[in-house]
């Protein structure tokens, strides 16, 4: 990034050098002993690789890593906005949507939770029409939980899965819920999730590196001669 300048404001807030976002795989392994050969664990791991680059500056600075590991938020319980419309007007019409002067649409809250205790009530607010790209996760048979906060199963094991009732637009449509869930793995009182760096930094400036040297019989007058 040789010849790159950057402005001194630059220097007075983070830069975002690289992100990565991956899933964790999880492998099972059985209890070796006679008593306990149906008993199982499981474990998860996941590995992500990050380059880093920043152009020639005169000043230091400090490299931060940040590492969250989150269960995935899935709505199992959203409504089907296509079954619940009933009229034409529900539907999208490009004639009269394009005159929206504001094409913002409203999140009621079965959408999120079709057993809200509210769920006509506001959530929040999304694009016009964004209902209709129908991009979501579904849970079906043993791992669907048809009421809210029914607790955990054994079929609930096989997922990590987030527990919220009544959901609203806060934190928790961001953020694990506090306290975060531990209720999947074998030792709830134990860490969650242990993390391993492994690094390799390398200076690339404007110094000059001479070739590798390699022993040769003719070589050492010609280094003596040089004077260096």
């Amino acid at each position: 990034m040789q010849g790159i300048a950057l402005e001194p404001d630059d220097f007075k807030r983070p830069w975002l050098l690289d992100s990565d976002r991956v899933s964790i795989g999880f492998a099972e392994r059985f209890a070796t002993d006679g008593p306990n050969l149906d008993a199982s664990v499981t474990l998860g791991r996941a590995s992500a690789t990050l380059s880093l680059n920043v152009p020639q500056q005169d000043v230091s600075g400090m490299i931060i890593f940040t590492v969250e590991v989150l269960p995935e938020r899935i709505d199992e319980r959203m409504s089907d906005e296509f079954i619940l419309t009933t009229t034409v007007d529900g539907l999208p019409n490009a004639l009269r949507d394009v005159q929206r002067t504001e094409p913002v649409d409203l999140v009621l809250n079965r959408r999120i939770d079709a057993k809200h205790t509210t769920p006509s009530g506001l959530y929040g607010y999304e694009p016009m029409n964004d209902k209709w790209n129908r991009d979501f996760t579904r849970l079906g048979g043993a791992f669907f939980q048809g009421t809210p906060g029914g607790g955990f199963t054994q079929n609930r094991a096989a997922i990590w899965q987030t527990e919220i009732v009544n959901p609203a637009y806060s934190s928790t449509h961001f953020l694990a819920p506090l306290p975060f869930p531990h209720d999947v793995f074998a030792d709830q009182l134990a860490p969650a999730f242990e993390v391993v760096v492994r690094h390799a930094v390398t200076i690339i400036g404007l110094t000059q590196i001479g070739d590798v040297l390699a022993e040769n019989n003719d070589d050492y007058e010609a280094v003596e001669g040089a004077g260096v």
